[in-house]
């Protein structure tokens, strides 16, 4: 997992180093992840990668397992694991600026994510391709900020062929699977489709 994690710095690194030119970075901040920004732009089109983190979460979940190990006598507690809580997730996309003005722009395009967790000792990832979508408001040349979606583009295809939205997911999951399994995959699902539902962000020009 850390040379997951150790891949996917050096990647976003790398991007900022390439793209010189027309590049932005900055943060975003979804329901679950707190994430870092890179995109590249040319006159109609643009590519975008972000790599995120559940800062606020661990921060509240950190907080609550440290509460309740001090205040709990008894000798049944519930193990704190860090890892439950700082798992990375990214996403990555390109779209077409369907309209660029001065101020205001709006973008729509193609894109795919994963997440990773630790839910029940075990580690588990979801991925999905998605449809993208954003607005943004540019408050001048060098600072702008965003509202940004996507949805899974299994959504749209399962209505023409459930087939075809199959090869649109992934999920893998460490060890072997128990009873019950394919409700904590439901739910993490669930839970981080809101994460990139709505994203707020902001970000700066280079």
């Amino acid at each position: 997992m850390k040379k997951l994690i150790i891949v996917m710095i050096i990647v976003a690194v790398a991007c900022t180093s390439v793209f010189a030119g027309d590049l932005s970075i900055g943060f975003s901040q979804g329901l679950v992840d707190t994430s870092f920004i890179a995109s590249y732009e040319w006159d109609k089109f643009g590519v975008q990668g972000d790599l995120g983190f559940p800062l606020i979460f661990t921060a509240v979940a950190a907080a609550g397992a440290i509460n309740e190990k001090i205040n709990k006598d008894t000798e049944e507690q519930k193990e704190f694991n860090v890892l439950d809580f700082i798992l990375p997730g990214a996403h990555v996309g390109a779209y077409w600026k369907a309209i660029d003005g001065e101020h205001f722009g709006w973008n729509f395009g193609l894109g795919g994510t994963f997440q990773s967790y630790f839910m029940k000792s075990k580690f588990r990832m979801i991925g999905f391709a998605t449809l993208t979508s954003g607005l943004r408001y540019r408050f001048n040349d060098r600072f702008s900020l965003g509202l940004e979606t996507s949805v899974p583009l299994a959504l749209p295809l399962s209505l023409i062929s459930e087939d075809a939205a199959k090869y649109t997911l992934f999920y893998y999951q460490e060890g072997e699977g128990e009873i019950g399994d394919i409700f904590v995959v439901l739910l993490g699902s669930t839970y981080y489709f809101i994460n990139d539902l709505a994203r707020i962000s902001f970000k700066w020009s280079i």
